[in-house]
């Protein structure tokens, strides 16, 4: 009985081999062919800097924003929101500093001027600021409000 037992083993192990070779074959064969790359893996070194510096700074502002943003009306905080969302990433940027001007807060405003110091070498700094900014907790759960009161367009 133990010899059987130890043969099942062997042709159990002995399968495995053949898959993980058979696999071998197939990633050589592929050369990458159909395996999609993470976008960012995809970029230049500039613009991977350039990417991390707008996570980072999009990270920052949102902690900022939460208290400005708590600090106004409900439906001016909605209405901030949704202008964000429907303006361009540039002007979404300048309207942000406007508020951190408004607000007291220069610093705030003048830290992302550094986005304007990286469009030169990666033109879509401002997309992935605006981006990342919609991903933090704080703006994702405004523009999930935002989304939730509009008015559904008539349709006929």
């Amino acid at each position: 009985m133990f010899n059987i037992k130890k043969g099942k083993e062997e042709d159990i192990i002995e399968e495995e081999k053949k898959i993980a070779e058979k696999l071998k074959e197939l990633t050589a064969a592929s050369d990458g062919v159909g395996i999609r790359q993470p976008e960012y893996s995809q970029l230049s070194p500039v613009e991977q800097l350039s990417t991390d510096i707008a996570a980072h700074l999009a990270n920052v502002t949102a902690k900022r924003l939460y208290g400005v943003i708590n600090d106004i009306r409900f439906d001016a905080s909605l209405q901030f929101v949704a202008r964000l969302d429907n303006s361009d990433s540039k002007t979404a940027v300048n309207m942000i500093q406007a508020v951190f001007l408004t607000h007291g807060m220069k610093h705030a405003a003048e830290e992302l001027d550094i986005l304007m110091d990286c469009e030169p070498y990666d033109d879509e700094v401002y997309n992935s600021f605006i981006d990342e900014l919609f991903e933090t907790e704080v703006i994702a759960f405004r523009a999930a409000e935002v989304w939730c009161l509009e008015e559904p367009d008539d349709v006929d």
